[in-house]
C-alpha cells in the first residue's frame, strides 16, 4: 500500500537513526507521541517496521525496520536519486556549485545536534572549507 508523506518521513527517520523509541521518533519527526504509535502502527501492520523491547530497559520499545522496510525504503531513495541526478546534471557547472553551496547549509539547519557526524556550522556556512574527498549531494536522498 502506499504510504503517507507522514508515514513515509517517519520511515525515512527509522531508517536513518533507528532503532528508535517512540519517543525519539516523535521528536525527530517533530509531532505528538500519539500521532507517533498511530503511524508506527500502520508501518507495522504493513510489514515495513518492527517493535522490539529495548535490550538497556525493557520497560521501553525501540522501533527498527524489517526488511520490507529497508527494501522500500532503499527503492524509493534510488528512484528520487536518480530523478535529483537527472535534473542536477543538466544544470551548468556555476548552478552546480550554487546547489553544493547551498547543500552544505541545509545540512547544517537540519542536521540533529546530538548525532556525532552532523555537519560543522563552519563549513556550512563558508568559512571553512569542506573535507575534499566528501561528496556534497542528496546520498540518501532522504529529507521531507
Amino acid at each position: 500500500t502506499g504510504l503517507t508523506p507522514s508515514q513515509a518521513s517517519a520511515l525515512m527517520s527509522v531508517g536513518k537513526h533507528g532503532p528508535l523509541t517512540l519517543g525519539r521518533l516523535a521528536r525527530i519527526e517533530q509531532i505528538a507521541p500519539p500521532t507517533t504509535t498511530r503511524i508506527v502502527a500502520k508501518l507495522e501492520d504493513d510489514g515495513l517496521v518492527r517493535r522490539e523491547t529495548d535490550p538497556n530497559d525493557r520497560r521501553s520499545v525501540l522501533v527498527e525496520l524489517t526488511a520490507e522496510g529497508r527494501r522500500r525504503l532503499d527503492h524509493s531513495r534510488r528512484r528520487r536519486s536518480a530523478w535529483l541526478a537527472e535534473r542536477l546534471a543538466a544544470l551548468d557547472p556555476d548552478r552546480q556549485a550554487e546547489v553544493a553551496a547551498a547543500l552544505r547549509v541545509l545540512e547544517a539547519l537540519t542536521a540533529d545536534p546530538d548525532e556525532p557526524d552532523a555537519v560543522d556550522p563552519d563549513v556550512a556556512d563558508g568559512t571553512a572549507e569542506p573535507d575534499p574527498g566528501e561528496p556534497v549531494g542528496v546520498e540518501d536522498g532522504g529529507g521531507r
